[in-house]
């Protein structure tokens, strides 16, 4: 249910990359307070890398350069589920 919910999100983060080459990764994050599993999925060009988890589709890290070209994440929240 949860990817089901997140997978709109995650083609249209790809297909705004869709010239650069796109690796997508995914692993689990955690669970919801029912049991179910919270997975995180990673989207990594040459330039951004953005974490999104199947919980709400909730964007939780968005490492992008500035302008001498570091990268740093641009989100605030928590790096857990249990943060929330």
């Amino acid at each position: 249910m949860g990817i089901l919910r997140t997978l709109p999100l995650l083609l249209s983060l790809s297909a705004t990359c869709a010239f650069a080459q796109t690796k997508v990764t995914h692993a689990v994050f955690g669970s919801a307070s029912d049991g179910s599993p919270v997975e995180v999925f990673t989207l990594t060009t040459q330039d951004l890398t953005v974490r999104v988890i199947s919980f709400g589709a909730h964007v939780i890290s968005i490492k992008a350069p500035d302008s001498k070209g570091h990268r740093d994440d641009v989100v605030l929240g928590y790096d857990k589920r249990e943060g929330e």
